[in-house]
Order: structure tokens, then sequence, then C-alpha cells
């Protein structure tokens, strides 16, 4: 009789769980509080759903007892249409979560390196874990991507750069020059991949255009996602632009039916929905400044953003903000997951709902200092 532990690969069990942000019903289930809850801890887009993409997806409920089509047909040729690159050149997702997890099945190993900064997307690092491969994470003072120092670490082992931009947990945004100049130095030397989930919020006409790098046909893969601008959190569906031939091997690792049918109805319908997304971007841009005055005002510093949240210093344990915020009805991303223990991230929500939060946070300060 064998143990399951020595049947569990050992270096899974010393990976670093993802702890995501809980549901509203889940705090309230596990605080036993019967108050108004505000989720502004997982980017989500708080004015709702892209209405034409609700539309179809209460048209497609009644086909729910189909399994849905695993090519994802419809939603390439949406894609390929707005972007114009062929469908075998784009690959879909349950999120751009499985299109991470999927690059580092084929091309991590034992022996293999791949690059992130941090603070960034915590998925770069479980990816590189689960493979069991070697990650070099590049830290700089001001929580931004030091492109020179991740350039400098690419070697013969490298198979993957991660470049999220803007940056998640930080908003912070690469300029079109500086990822030039990488790119230069890095020579398809591996493969770079711009996780660019906030891309639409970026308000700076500087942002570089990384689908032209795929253009080119250089080592690259663009990966984006309609969670955040269309309000598809729920349904999980992301999507990559690359070469032919890693999209190809990406589908030979991708999961059978692993993209919902409701998802690829609602993409296909929100993509042309022009108006909910200027109405999504128009806000965020108009609420960010509100939160940059009060910031200032309660003298808390904080990174200019590029996407729809806000990483904010409150010169406090984070943990201790948090849960106080908590008790307040306020529920954010603490700092400390991320390697910032003073700092939390805060999504840009509504007037409404931000003004709630100021006035929450300018409690806690008065209360914690």
């Amino acid at each position: 009789m064998r143990n399951l532990e020595d049947l569990i690969l050992p270096h899974i069990m010393d990976i670093a769980e993802y702890v995501p942000g809980k549901p509203v019903k889940e705090v309230q289930r596990e605080l036993g509080l019967d108050i108004e809850f505000h989720k502004l801890a997982s980017n989500e887009n708080t004015i709702g759903v892209s209405p034409k993409a609700l539309e179809a997806i209460k048209a497609e409920l009644e086909n729910l007892f189909w399994y849905p089509e695993h090519s994802c047909y419809y939603a390439k040729q949406a894609l390929s249409e707005k972007l114009g690159f062929p469908p075998n050149q784009i690959s879909m997702g349950n999120g751009a979560v499985e299109i991470i997890a999927d690059l580092g099945h084929v091309l991590l190993g034992p022996g293999d390196e791949s690059i992130m900064a941090s603070p960034s997307f915590m998925w770069y690092r479980i990816a590189a874990e689960i493979t069991n491969s070697k990650l070099i994470s590049i830290e700089h003072p001001d929580f931004i991507h030091d492109l020179p120092k991740m350039a400098e670490a690419v070697n013969e082992n490298t198979k993957i750069v991660w470049i999220c931009n803007p940056n998640n947990p930080t908003g912070t945004m690469l300029t079109a020059d500086e990822v030039d100049d990488f790119m230069k130095i890095v020579d398809d030397r591996c493969l770079v991949v711009f996780d660019e989930a906030y891309n639409q919020y970026v308000e700076r006409d500087d942002y570089p255009d990384t689908l032209n790098y795929v253009r080119e046909r250089r080592n690259v893969m663009v990966l984006r996602t309609f969670a955040k601008i269309l309000g598809l959190a729920g349904l999980r569906i992301g999507y990559g632009i690359g070469p032919k031939l890693l999209v190809s091997a990406l589908e030979k690792v991708r999961p059978t039916f692993s993209v919902n049918s409701l998802a690829q109805v609602a993409i296909v319908a929100g993509l042309k929905d022009d108006e909910f997304i200027r109405k999504t971007i128009e806000r965020t841009w108009k609420e960010k400044r509100y939160y940059y005055s009060e910031c200032d005002r309660l003298g808390m510093k904080y990174l200019p953003t590029e996407a729809n949240f806000i990483l904010i210093n409150t010169g406090i344990d984070s943990k201790k903000v948090f849960d106080n915020l908590k008790m307040k009805g306020i529920l954010v991303r603490p700092g400390w997951i991320f390697n910032a223990p003073a700092w939390v991230r805060v999504t840009i929500s509504s007037h409404d709902e931000n003004e709630k939060f100021f006035a929450a946070i300018e409690e806690a300060l008065k209360e914690l200092r």
C-alpha cells in the first residue's frame, strides 16, 4: 500500500495557492454581518454586463444541454474581423489565466526559466511552479517593470518573459519606446508574453501596439480578456494572439470544452457594444481623478494608474486596513499578498461606491494610526 503523499509530485505541494478576492455573499456568511458590502477587490466592471452580451446570453440559455463548440469558431471569427488576424493565430481560454497555465505546460519544464517583474500577476509564478521550472523575479523600488534588468536576465535557458501592461496590481504602464528597446535587446531569444487584460482602460497615447510584433512574426504572444471591459468576469473568457505554431501547441493541451457556450456568444455580441465600452472607459477615467484628489487630501501616496484599479499606500499594515474596512462593508485587495505590505489595491467603481471607500478609509486611518 502506498501513501497518497508519495504519489503527489513533491513540487506541487510547495506551490503557494493564489488567493482570490472573496464574493460578497461568502464574506457576509463568514462574518455574520447583515450590512451592505461594496466589493472593490477584484478589478471587476461594476457598471455591470454589456447589454448586447447579456441579450445573447439569455438567448443561449435554452441550449445549455449541448456541449459548447470546442473550436470557438464564431468567437474567433469575430476577433479575426476585429483585429485582423486569422483564426489560426487566435487562442481562446477559460479566462486568460488558462492560457497562461497552458503556456507553462507547452514551454516550461525542469531546467527551463521564465522571467517576471515583482509585483505582478501571481499566475506567472504559479505557471513556473506547476512545471517545476525556475522563475526569475525582478524587483524595482518603484514597483515598475525594470525592463533593462529583465532583458539582462535572459539566457539560453529562458523560455518566457512575462510583461503585464498595464501591470496588475500596480496599474503602471510601459511605453512604446521602452518596450521597443526591450524587444531589440531580447531579439527573439525567448517568447515574450504581453498580458494586456487592462489595455482598453489606457488613457495615455504612448501605449505600445504589441500586436505589431505578432504581425512581424516575432516570438510574441498578446493576451487579453473580456472579464473587465464587457463585464464578463463570471463567464471566464480570454484570448491570445500569437504565432500559428504556438497557437496549435496550446490547442493540444487546452481541456476540451474549456470555453463555455454562454461566454462564446457573449463576446460575439459584446464586441459590437461600443456604447457600453465607451461608457465604461469614460467613467473609469473620470473617477480615477477623484481617487487622485482624495488620496492627496488624506496624504496617501498612490501610483498613477492606466487600469480600472489603483494601488494606494496607506502607511499602515495592509492586513489591519483590510480587516478594518471589511467590518465597514468595504472589500479591497491587501498588498501583503503581493509583497507590498502597506498598500491596498482598490477597484475604481461608481462615484457613489468610491465616496463610500474614502469615507471608510478616512475612518480607518484615524482608528489605526
